[in-house]
């Protein structure tokens, strides 16, 4: 690996920071630095400085806050790698590395959200059957009438068949793949956290 020749946009940002934290602006010891500026209301807030215009344009050298706008802001872009590189040069080495983590994270919550859809569209689909749904079916098709759910007056019998479709909406989330994802969620924890 070659070693860096020149200084990267997060090298001078925090080299700004750290002139504007010990520049004196006062006659007291105290008097110093751009946070003390601003907890006495003379700037509202400090911003780091940007290489130039963020907007890509056709002529001239292209800088790292162009190149990330375009293939790392752009929603065009969503599908893509992430470029660790340019990102590293311009925001530093813990702001990529977090953005590299949150890249491998999502990447690997993508099969536990495919099983998971699966057994969504499972409950969604057989939710009428009476082979898997038999509870619903039983439920829905009941002559019983049940106790009222409060004890002040006003409050009276229902039939069994009034919660149908709460039954159902029930089953669409608890149906018996969903103990299939909880042991393949299990599993995939293990191994690879």
């Amino acid at each position: 690996m070659d070693r860096p020749t020149g200084i990267t946009s997060a090298e001078k940002i925090l080299i700004m920071v750290e002139l504007m934290n010990r520049t004196k602006f006062g006659q007291r010891p105290s008097e110093y630095g751009i946070y003390k500026l601003k907890q006495e209301k003379v700037f509202i807030d400090a911003f780091p400085v940007h290489d130039g215009e963020h907007k890509w344009t056709e002529t001239g050298r292209l800088n790292d806050r162009q190149l990330l706008a375009r293939y790392w802001g752009s929603t065009k872009c969503w599908y893509k790698c992430q470029p660790h590189h340019t990102i590293e040069r311009y925001f530093g080495t813990e702001y990529a590395f977090y953005f590299a983590w949150l890249g491998f994270y999502i990447k690997m919550l993508i099969p536990a959200a495919a099983l998971g859809l699966i057994c969504f569209t499972f409950g969604l689909s057989t939710c009428n059957y009476k082979y898997f749904n038999y509870r619903s079916h039983e439920i829905c098709n009941s002559d019983q009438i049940m106790c009222p759910k409060c004890h002040q007056e006003g409050c009276t019998f229902e039939p069994l068949r009034a919660s149908c479709g709460l039954s159902k909406m029930c089953y669409i989330f608890e149906n018996p793949t969903t103990i299939a994802l909880a042991i393949a969620t299990a599993f995939w924890c293990k191994l690879h956290w």
